[in-house]
């Protein structure tokens, strides 16, 4: 990434055919004189497939099937450029936690262009990844001497603290030994590659799904670092919460139900599949299930108030975009079409009857140091009694996206830890809940969440028979 060479605006710049493409990223002003410094740039990589074409006299995705991917036993990696050829061979399709975001959620449908061949568009899952790591260090396709270049630190990138190498980002760990890694994203569709050099240890991760339009490569990568996975990997064993076992059903059915937090906030505790997960209902309840006190610059609290004025705005007839952008100052309400929202409500308003009301549940934050945001769950009430979530999601760079769904930061799984305690591992920021049940005369009569700080109670609400 040192070649000075830049990346077209997009896909669509770069011809079809192999040869004018080249000439298309060869016209291209460079960005800065080769060698000179460091520039994440795809381009290369994309010449270096068509100097592997010339050369072999083969395509690309045939070269790399012939002399790598079937020599490593690599049977279920294929390319998109080509149609599955495996039986039984099954291309995830669904996505969770970007619906409104992504257009399609099938790596197919993207066009086989010049600027993902050599850069990525192959398809391939965690057991083959692992193949290929087995077959890298084996010695059959590269020396111990040729694969000591590879994990050579040949120019600073993105980082004082990190290298680049031939295609790897590298840098050491806390504890001095070397980490050599990358990451991968398509769409929504995102992998996470770290070979922990000296210690013996691979973390391959990939995924279809979000938390709340966060990748989990990126929840996975933060833990690695500085949360549970890296705990366990590294010498400090499997931390003592994470010792849970499977919840009695008895269990279940007497700890469900809704507790109240105060006359305006609560948690719903839900049983389902042999799941426990809590739900807040309340700015309060949100706060509580917080890892601890967190400070923003926009409180919490602000933004629940803001999102009502918004819906407010879209739902009269008259609201313009310049009126809502004032409203929403600083935001950018990118996602949030006005028409397409009334578009979708008139719809569910022809199934459920007039929209009654709009309630919002609470904001929460949605992120972590770094790629902080905050999201706020709103529920939509109509006629007939039924109900509809959906969730705003307020970025750090002033946009904002309303999406439709629950938002999975709301919905807590908890974990039984034996008698009435259960606990939460918070992934995003790799910090514990704690949660006791405590009960009279053999009735549940009140649930305590202790988080680092500070301890909540709320008291169980008694159906009235």
């Amino acid at each position: 990434h040192t070649s000075g060479l830049v990346d077209p605006d997009s896909d669509a710049a770069i011809p079809a055919g192999r040869d004018a493409a080249v000439r298309s990223i060869l016209k291209l002003p460079l960005a800065n004189t080769p060698g000179s410094n460091f520039e994440y740039s795809n381009a290369g990589y994309s010449l270096l497939a068509a100097i592997v074409e010339i050369a072999s006299g083969q395509t690309f995705e045939n070269y790399l099937r012939m002399n790598l991917l079937r020599p490593a036993g690599l049977t279920r990696t294929s390319f998109v450029s080509e149609p599955v050829r495996h039986s039984g061979y099954r291309v995830a399709q669904s996505i969770g936690g970007y619906e409104g975001r992504f257009r399609s959620a099938d790596p197919r449908d993207r066009p086989a262009t010049w600027m993902n061949r050599g850069s990525g568009g192959i398809l391939s899952n965690v057991g083959d990844l692992y193949r290929w790591e087995r077959a890298l260090l084996s010695g059959k396709f590269v020396s111990p001497q040729t694969l000591k270049l590879l994990y050579k630190p040949y120019t600073v990138a993105e980082a004082d603290f990190l290298s680049y190498g031939y295609g790897w980002r590298i840098q050491k760990t806390e504890r001095n030994t070397t980490l050599v890694w990358h990451t991968g994203w398509e769409e929504a569709f995102s992998s996470v590659y770290r070979r922990y050099v000296e210690e013996g240890v691979l973390v391959l991760f990939t995924s279809n799904q979000a938390l709340d339009l966060v990748p989990m490569r990126e929840i996975v990568l933060r833990s690695a670092r500085e949360g549970v996975i890296g705990e366990i990997l590294f010498g400090k064993g499997s931390p003592p919460l994470l010792r849970t076992r499977d919840i009695p059903r008895e269990l279940s059915q007497r700890i469900g139900g809704r507790y109240r937090l105060d006359s305006e906030n609560a948690f719903v505790i839900s049983a389902n599949r042999g799941k426990i997960t809590i739900t807040p209902e309340g700015q309060r309840a949100v706060e509580a299930l917080e890892p601890k006190a967190l400070s923003d610059k926009n409180p919490l609290a602000e933004r629940n108030q803001r999102a009502l004025l918004l819906m407010e705005r879209l739902r009269s007839p008259n609201s313009r975009k310049d009126e809502l952008e004032k409203k929403l100052d600083p935001y950018d309400y990118a996602g949030v079409g006005p028409d397409d929202l009334r578009t979708e409500w008139r719809s569910l308003e022809s199934t459920h009857g007039k929209l009654r009301r709009v309630e919002s549940l609470g904001t929460a934050h949605a992120g972590f140091p770094g790629r902080q945001r905050a999201v706020t769950m709103l529920r939509f009430q109509f006629e007939d009694g039924n109900e509809a979530d959906y969730r705003l999601i307020w970025f750090a760079d002033d946009e904002l996206y309303l999406l439709n769904g629950a938002a999975a930061s709301f919905h807590k799984t908890l974990r039984w830890t034996g008698g009435l305690g259960f606990a939460h591992l918070d992934l995003l920021r790799s910090e514990w809940l704690e949660f006791t049940f405590e009960e009279h005369a053999g009735k549940i009569t009140s649930l305590s969440v202790r988080r680092a700080d500070k301890t909540f109670t709320a008291y169980r609400i008694r159906k009235r028979k």
